[in-house]
């Protein structure tokens, strides 16, 4: 997806500077966990300015690769992404069904819960999480609710998003996504971060089916890795179907209480209540914090 398709939603959208994106050569050379720093902290060309987030991205980064070295191979921590929850991987054989409540069994859960409930781990998709938790915000958490129609299949789910865009998403790769997404919990098994897992792994099928950043058509896995590099704002809300729900704002607005994405030099963060999502925590938004791009869900 390119920032020519964002425009034809928001006309007059312009590309952050310094905006993280994936290419041909250099979206499968790099690991899931390459969202860069300098993407995330440059001030201008060549000026590098670290910042607490910055930091904190790096020793979790540095966290994650050290375990790995110490575990065994045969340990979960050796498979992938691995979260606070630590899931184990699923055995050799059948896969089990992805277990995703009925429309009727999810309550609409409070911003809080939505914030705290999952948060971006040490890989490069904060668009998609962004996007995942505005759109939870704006239509509940629930798949049921954030998409037109979501129907149980033998071996997956059939989902009709929102602009009309169906598709089809097997256990397995939801199964998939539960270690390609990277995204981290305190709250092991909450329905928010199962659904966030399920929208996730939609995120990453359309990818697939859209061949993301021309690669992503090769493999779910390699879609999956296409969205944790960097990608424009306002992306991940089309990849949700979302395009006739998406309206430019500013920063009046999102302090008022709108919902939806702000972007600044390198990081977008979903918007809620006059509230960021600052990997699982609110923080009061402010003014004064170089915004760049915002998008309002109606």
């Amino acid at each position: 997806m390119s920032v020519s398709s964002i425009q034809s939603v928001l006309p007059n959208y312009r590309e952050p500077p310094y905006w993280p994106t994936a290419t041909a050569s250099t979206a499968l050379s790099k690991p899931p966990s390459t969202e860069s720093l300098e993407a995330r902290n440059q001030v201008s060309p060549g000026t590098y300015a670290p910042s607490f987030n910055s930091l904190r991205h790096l020793v979790t980064r540095l966290g994650v690769v050290a375990t790995r070295l110490i575990q065994q191979p045969s340990s979960p921590m050796a498979q992938g992404p691995v979260n606070n929850a630590q899931r184990q991987a699923p055995a050799v054989g059948k896969v089990p069904n992805f277990y995703l409540p009925d429309n009727a069994q999810n309550a609409v859960e409070q911003i809080a819960d939505i914030v705290s409930a999952f948060y971006q781990g040490p890989t490069g998709n904060c668009v998609t999480v962004a996007s995942i938790k505005a759109a939870m915000a704006r239509f509940g958490h629930s798949p049921h609710q954030v998409f037109q129609k979501v129907t149980r299949l033998d071996d997956g789910f059939d989902v009709v998003m929102r602009d009309n865009y169906t598709l089809k998403i097997t256990d397995e790769e939801l199964e998939e996504a539960k270690y390609g997404a990277g995204f981290e919990t305190t709250k092991p098994g909450n329905a928010v971060f199962t659904s966030a897992i399920f929208l996730f792994a939609v995120s990453a099928k359309r990818a697939q089916l859209e061949n993301n950043d021309d690669i992503a058509k090769r493999s779910f896995e390699t879609a999956m890795a296409t969205l944790n590099d960097g990608e424009f704002a306002g992306e991940g809300l089309l990849r949700l179907g979302l395009k006739g729900h998406m309206v430019r704002t500013n920063i009046k607005e999102l302090m008022r209480g709108a919902i939806g994405t702000i972007a600044n030099n390198g990081h977008d963060l979903a918007v809620m209540g006059g509230y960021l999502d600052v990997y699982g925590n609110k923080k009061r938004l402010m003014r004064d914090m170089h915004w760049k791009a915002g998008i309002k869900l109606v």
